[in-house]
């Protein structure tokens, strides 16, 4: 009788164990709690998991969607994920005299400063070399308007970009303002004079080969959204 009695009340135990497991809810984890519409939330090996990007803020790629424009970095320079949050991207670029900069700018339409403004700025930015004046240019590509300035001699870099710090001798830099229906955008290339030299013409035709986001971009390459002080 012993026996069995024990064994009864086993079966009580068990079986109230069960119901109450089955009565219990888990709790989620992590990510699931805080995912809300985010998919890196909660992922701990993802470094920009729960990072707001603003827009125009691009990761890593070769063709960029800001907006109403659409560009293509150039095949010999190597897209770089920005160090800053207020670009839209950047590359680097190889050349004789050591690596030069892209970075791009796009803050949203009719945000950033008007056009003289940022061209004046990114001038006051460079000692030149004496007797070297500033080089502007302006052509339009399809619906857009470009705005070019050049500058060689000592680059003085902004807070943005490391400085204020000793002024960097031999330097050049290739601006230019992009204006346009959701613009304007910028595009600024610093870096050793050799290397900005021997690059200008890649610079210039990627700018002429800028697009309406409307016209589409080839299907083998589908944009990254991007998402962008110059």
């Amino acid at each position: 009788m012993r026996r069995k009695g024990r064994a009864i009340l086993g079966m009580v135990l068990a079986f109230t164990f069960v119901l109450g497991g089955c009565g219990r809810k888990e709790a989620p984890p992590p990510a699931a709690e805080n995912a809300g519409g985010n998919p890196h939330a909660g992922a701990a090996m993802d470094p920009h998991g729960g990072m707001e990007m603003p827009p125009g803020h691009a990761m890593p790629a070769r063709m960029l969607d800001l907006g109403n424009l659409v560009c293509r970095i150039p095949e010999a320079w190597t897209p770089e994920v920005p160090e800053s949050r207020m670009r839209a991207a950047q590359a680097r670029i190889p050349g004789p005299g050591g690596d030069a900069m892209l970075v791009v700018f796009w803050f949203g339409p009719g945000q950033g400063g008007g056009v003289e403004a940022n061209l004046q700025r990114w001038i006051s930015q460079v000692d030149p070399e004496p007797g070297v004046e500033p080089r502007r240019d302006d052509f339009e590509v399809g619906p857009f308007r470009v705005h070019l300035v050049e500058v060689v001699g000592a680059y003085k870099a902004p807070k943005t970009e490391g400085g204020p710090g000793q002024p960097l001798a031999r330097t050049a830099l290739l601006g230019a303002v992009v204006e346009g229906d959701g613009g304007p955008w910028f595009f600024k290339v610093t870096g050793p004079r050799e290397t900005v030299e021997a690059n200008r013409e890649t610079f210039l035709e990627m700018l002429r080969k800028l697009r309406l986001a409307a016209d589409g971009l080839p299907p083998e390459e589908p944009p990254v959204p991007a998402g962008g002080e110059a």
